[in-house]
């Protein structure tokens, strides 16, 4: 597994398909990419994936990995299909998660862009299936209808979409979601969205239910995209890691059964978000990375470039990789 794991950089939204922040740095693994399906697919069943042949070249070029974030957007056409089920999220119509039309669809995409053929240099420049491509490493599959994509309540509450049984969740979408990754791309390693989620049913804690179906299936780890740390002044310890243990109990002691990664809840070096600053002020990455390798065993790790190109940050950042693939 680890040699698909490790530390990537997060993309931007500028440059050509997004990819304005890949760079060639030893220390570095890959880079993840968020591209949708609704980017790739503008029309039914016609399929755009310039952008992906794109990522992959520029990725190809430097013999680095590749990282792909599914986002959440849908093509337009899917809530307009006649006798689609759906809900009102943010004044828009959204299929319902468990609408076997949405799967269908969803299935038929995911099958296209596994068989879309590009050149693998690892190949002799051969046109390879994506699903076998050297680049393809990691990907972060999205459970089409739910909010944001993940497990995770994100302005309605998973439970409180219309219809909501934990069965039609999680045999309806969640095990056709991992079933449907796990068969159509067998090498790579599978990360899904995962937050201490519950519902109205107390027989087994809802997050808890999804880590048991997660577990299933090999290769297969959980990520949040929460991940910081912070100390009271520069150098002065110990750090202060989050998430906290106690909210985030579902990535601790799932190692024998699921990897666990994080994506950092923002750049230490240039905060963007005003509320980020208590949670990484005076810290750095490599305290978030040892933070999350300490109590959540994680192997996987998506920092932003401007943490990445501090040159006095570069030397840690080094020593977390390789402790990573140790």
């Amino acid at each position: 597994m680890k040699p698909l794991t490790g530390l990537y950089i997060l993309d931007g939204n500028r440059g050509t398909y997004r990819d304005v922040n890949i760079r060639d740095y030893d220390f570095v693994d890959g880079y993840t990419w968020r591209f949708s399906w609704a980017d790739m697919e503008p029309k039914k069943g016609e399929y755009d994936f310039r952008g992906l042949e794109h990522i992959v070249k520029r990725l190809s070029d430097i013999d680095k990995k590749m990282s792909w974030i599914i986002m959440s957007d849908l093509p337009d056409y899917l809530a307009k299909e006649p006798g689609m089920d759906t809900y009102i999220y943010n004044n828009e119509a959204i299929p319902s998660p468990w609408d076997e039309k949405l799967l269908a669809r969803y299935e038929a995409f995911v099958k296209a862009v596994s068989m879309h053929r590009m050149p693998d240099p690892k190949r002799d420049g051969r046109m390879i299936p994506f699903k076998w491509h050297s680049v393809n490493a990691i990907l972060h599959p999205t459970f089409p209808g739910t909010p944001r994509g993940g497990m995770r309540d994100e302005g309605i509450k998973i439970k409180d979409i219309p219809g909501y049984s934990r069965s039609k969740l999680i045999d309806g979408n969640v095990d056709f979601v991992a079933s449907l990754f796990r068969k159509t791309f067998p090498k790579q390693a599978i990360f899904f969205s995962l937050w201490p989620i519950n519902d109205n049913d107390r027989s087994q804690p809802l997050w808890e239910a999804l880590q048991d179906k997660f577990s299933q299936y090999w290769n297969t780890g959980i990520w949040m995209d929460n991940l910081a740390a912070s100390r009271d002044c520069t150098y002065c310890a110990p750090y202060k890691g989050f998430p906290q243990v106690s909210w985030a109990k579902h990535m601790t002691n799932v190692s024998d059964r699921l990897m666990t990664g994080f994506q950092m809840l923002g750049t230490w070096d240039r905060p963007f978000n005003v509320s980020h600053v208590p949670k990484v002020e005076n810290g750095t990455p490599m305290d978030g990375m040892d933070f999350a390798i300490d109590k959540f065993d994680s192997q996987y790790f998506e920092v932003y470039i401007w943490d990445i190109e501090r040159k006095d940050w570069q030397a840690g950042l080094k020593e977390m990789q390789e402790r990573l693939h140790q």
